[in-house]
């Protein structure tokens, strides 16, 4: 295909995992239905919801017949969501949304129009915006650059200076077909950086993605799967080692590391009769074990350096550090 016909002729597929999304994904929907590119491919993955998700994913398809839906018959969570999704999707491009989140109109154009430029892009980012529950936009992340793909995973790393809600090349895209988190919750945080690895430019557009946040309160977000967190962090630090980026990106890579295991270690202590609980906390004890307790402990300065050397004293230890954030 011509670069320049790119804008005018390509097929676009947004991926949509969806599982329990009733409260928000009519905003989404929409805002993918009211994009001014029209030539779209819109594919909802129901993945088993106990709501009626179901139901309006079908109302939408009924208005419109670019809207696709893949009704999964148990829950299997987000790698298998997004690769059902992949198996239906015809698209030259690809775009994976949140399914609580939505876009600028004008998202999918503007993106297209910069793969017009160059044939070596392989994955355009939009401006991010972080909504809050207020719907106030109080943080942006806004590209400015055309980097490497290469460059592009070291600025995931630590600091978030890039973020990964790109439209990518289906070529780019369908690779994730050969990753596995083994379906960790967060099989995205590895997926997207993995694609990365095959980029060979990564540029940026004028578009904006809405990356609504939600409240944290561990009462209203217990869940052991964030346990699987672990090792998603693991995948990621085999495949810094596999491009010879770790050494270089060690410290603020186990900083990362340290507030996994803090996230996973605060759900094991208020989920001890969660189904699995022997099975996480084994996940734990096992991230524990390999994290480098001196490189994360080189990433702090101050009163949290003590922190965090206290905490990887033993595990008996930081549940007590715990209470104290």
């Amino acid at each position: 295909m011509s670069v320049n016909n790119i804008s005018n002729n390509s097929l676009v597929s947004i991926i949509i995992p969806c599982y329990n999304s009733a409260a928000y994904i009519s905003r989404a929907l929409q805002s993918v239905l009211d994009q001014t590119y029209r030539n779209l491919d819109i594919i909802c993955v129901d993945d088993f919801s106990t709501d009626n998700t179901l139901e309006i994913l079908t109302h939408y398809k009924n208005l419109n017949s670019s809207v696709k839906i893949v009704n999964r018959a148990k829950n299997g969570g987000l790698e298998a969501a997004i690769k059902d999704g992949i198996s239906v999707a015809t698209g030259e491009f690809f775009f994976l949304m949140g399914h609580d989140d939505y876009l600028s109109v004008d998202l999918i154009a503007s993106a297209l129009h910069v793969f017009e430029r160059n044939s070596e892009i392989d994955a355009v980012r939009p401006d991010l915006y972080f909504v809050f529950g207020d719907g106030k936009v109080r943080n942006t992340l806004c590209a400015r650059s055309e980097i490497g793909g290469i460059e592009a995973i070291k600025q995931t790393i630590g600091k978030w200076e890039t973020h990964t809600f790109c439209v990518w090349k289906r070529e780019i895209f369908t690779q994730l077909n050969d990753v596995t988190t083994d379906n960790s919750s967060n099989f995205d945080e590895f997926g997207t950086r993995f694609l990365f690895s095959k980029c060979r430019l990564v540029s940026f557009c004028s578009g904006i993605y809405y990356y609504v946040q939600y409240p944290t309160s561990l009462t209203r977000n217990i869940s052991l799967r964030r346990v699987e967190y672990i090792n998603t962090a693991e995948k990621i630090k085999q495949l810094l080692i596999d491009l010879n980026l770790y050494e270089s990106l060690a410290v603020e890579f186990q900083k990362d590391y340290f507030f996994v295991l803090k996230s996973a270690l605060e759900c094991l202590v208020h989920a001890r009769r969660q189904v699995d609980f022997d099975r996480y906390e084994a996940i734990f004890k096992a991230g524990y074990s390999s994290i480098d307790k001196e490189k994360a402990v080189a990433a702090f300065t101050g009163p949290k350096k003590i922190y965090v050397r206290m905490a990887l004293h033993s595990i008996f230890l930081f549940k007590i550090l715990l209470r104290f954030k």
